[in-house]
């Protein structure tokens, strides 16, 4: 399908041969916890005229949940199951493709989706290092005890991320039927400021370029979150 300009004379027209809109989160609907202007009167609209309007987003800090809290704060009402951010699509494809235990390198949400789904998991939240700093040395990084019972590495955004959480991580991946997936690709973080926050996808790299492995991504702009907010959809009895 060839692109086509939205004009003041157009626009009417595509948007009622449209039923459901997707909408990214960080940068279109907020950046950080500054709503754009305009948002919530476009949100309206297009749910008067009986759109269907879901939000997608490759922030996998949040549960579903909790993104719903984030929007109402801001005064955006929306379900859960309206929310489709990485943590939970991350969640929905290792339902179906992880082996083994889950080591995760990311922050407590996308763990607490992996639960969820009562899949065996491990990792999110500090693994810290003493005082000394020696459990970061070679030394010790080379006796890091490993769980064998690990068959899958999930890498999201992730607040405490550190040597010992990196080492533990490119090591299960040696195993060549170890299962990858990194929640997505984005290397910085949109935010109001003109500072630089790296994002997700730097940290991913990390761990596939030392492991010499290549990630299943899960969000935009790949198809795992287009195949869990279809599937869920047509569950619920409104197909895509």
């Amino acid at each position: 399908m060839s692109s086509v300009q939205l004009t003041a004379e157009n626009v009417n027209n595509f948007i009622d041969g449209v039923d459901t809109f997707l909408f990214d989160c960080d940068g279109v609907i907020w950046r950080d916890t500054e709503l754009i202007a305009g948002v919530p009167e476009a949100l309206a609209s297009l749910r008067k005229r009986g759109k269907r309007v879901l939000f997608v987003s490759n922030n996998s800090t949040r549960t579903r949940p909790e993104y719903t809290v984030k929007m109402a704060k801001m005064g955006i009402q929306a379900a859960p199951e309206e929310v489709f951010g990485t943590a939970y699509a991350t969640a929905h494809y290792l339902q179906k493709h992880a082996k083994g235990k889950i080591y995760v390198v990311s922050g407590e949400p996308l763990m607490k989706e992996l639960e969820q789904r009562n899949l065996s998991c491990f990792g999110a939240g500090p693994d810290p290092v003493d005082d000394e700093g020696t459990r970061a040395l070679p030394s010790h990084l080379l006796t890091l005890p490993l769980d064998p019972e690990v068959k899958t590495v999930c890498v999201g955004y992730d607040p405490h991320l550190n040597m010992i959480k990196l080492t533990k991580a490119i090591n299960y991946l040696q195993d060549p039927e170890c299962v990858f997936v990194g929640t997505n690709t984005d290397r910085s973080l949109p935010n109001p400021s003109n500072r630089l926050i790296a994002g997700t996808g730097c940290l991913i790299e990390f761990v596939a370029r030392t492991a010499n492995r290549e990630p299943t991504y899960i969000g935009k702009p790949f198809s795992p979150i287009f195949d869990c907010i279809q599937e869920e959809c047509t569950q619920a009895g409104m197909p895509i």
